[in-house]
Formats: C-alpha cells, structure tokens, sequence
C-alpha cells in the first residue's frame, strides 16, 4: 500500500502543498485574532474552524485526488464543467443569495456555497484533458486558440456579472500557462495577453469600485 503511495506522490508538490497550507494558517491566524476574540471570545476560533475545514474537507478531497485515475478524470471533466457552469448560472436565480452588489452564492440545503471556488478545480481539470484531447492541432487558430478563447470568454461572463474579479484573473493566468506549456505559438500567448489585459482594464476602470480596489 505505501509502495503505491509513495509510487503516485510527487514529493516536491505534496512539500509545497504543506508549505502554503503552514503560510496560510499563519497568516489567517495572525489576519483573524482580534475579530475572533471580538466575535467568540476567544483568539483562535476561525483558526480552528478553519483546520477542521482542512483535515476533514480538504484531506478528503487530496486523497480522492490523488488516487483518482486520470482516464477516469479526463471522462468526468466536460460533466463536471457543465455542472459547474450551470450552477454559476444558479447564483443569478430565487436560488442564489446576494452579499450586497455581489450574487455569488447558492444555498443547497440551508448550506452556502461559493460555485466559482469549485471552477478552480474544474475548469483547469477540463483544460488539462481538452490539451491532452487535442494533440497537435492544440497549437493552431480555429482547432485550438478560438475555442481556448470562447471557453474563457464564456466563464469570465459568468465570474464578471456575479462579480468575481479575483477569481477570473486567477484562472485566466493558470489557463493561459497551462496553454503555454501544451504547446501554444508564443504569437498567441501575446495576442491572449494583450486582448485580456485590455478587457480587463476596461472593466477595472468602468467600475469605480474594482477600480478602488485595484
């Protein structure tokens, strides 16, 4: 058992994993003390909240990871895309619930829950599979870069009109490097970057508030 463990690890991800999970409960814990005391009454309390997330949720979710066949992944990513998409869509239904100006959550059985934050893991999962899927013709305009170029277009609707920036410049970078490294034409690595640049300087100034924020 811990020879196919040890056989399926990649010991410099799984050191870095650990490295920005150590960083990031630093940083909550030093981020959230004072609003955990003023809230609970006691300096770690989202700490804590936060590691039961993580050794149940997040542990869970590693291993399934890790011991899922990536064939079996490769089939599940265009559902799972699917599936993601239609419940962003949801957020702007009687479904969704609102944060202020913000609509970016669904209730599922009296239980909030963040779509876009699972677009993470899918949409780079369907990414991975949709490069592999194309071999060759990955590299070229109409069989590879224009639907490159329509999928993003299509999420970044979504994650504009909820609206989550943040998430849509976070993926649009891992999206565009992991294109880069299957073998996209540096031409169009450019012509991405300047086209994405453009039409998010667009949005960030046409919104006072994202323009403040930026």
């Amino acid at each position: 058992m811990f020879e196919g463990i040890k056989k399926k690890s990649d010991v410099i991800i799984i050191f870095i994993i650990c490295a920005l999970l150590v960083l990031g409960l630093a940083a909550l814990a030093s981020a959230s003390s004072s609003i955990s005391i003023k809230n609970a009454g006691n300096p770690y309390f989202y700490l804590k909240r936060q590691f039961l997330i993580l050794i149940t949720a997040g542990l869970a979710g590693f291993f399934a990871g890790m011991f899922t066949p990536l064939k079996w992944l490769k089939k599940a990513s265009l559902p799972l895309l699917i599936l993601n998409l239609g419940l962003l869509a949801l957020v702007f239904t009687p479904l969704g619930g609102n944060f202020g100006t913000a609509s970016r959550w669904i209730e599922v059985g009296g239980i909030p829950i963040q779509p876009s934050e699972f677009l993470k893991i899918t949409f780079i999962i369907y990414l991975a599979a949709w490069i592999t899927t194309k071999g060759k013709n990955r590299g070229g305009f109409a069989e590879g870069l224009l639907p490159f170029i329509l999928m993003c277009g299509v999420i970044g609707a979504l994650l504009i009109a909820q609206p989550s920036t943040s998430i849509l410049v976070v993926l649009l970078i891992v999206a565009g490097l992991m294109y880069f490294m299957g073998g996209l034409k540096f031409s169009f690595v450019a012509a991405i970057i300047g086209i994405a640049a453009i039409a998010l300087g667009v949005i960030i100034i046409s919104t006072p508030y994202r323009l403040e924020r930026f």
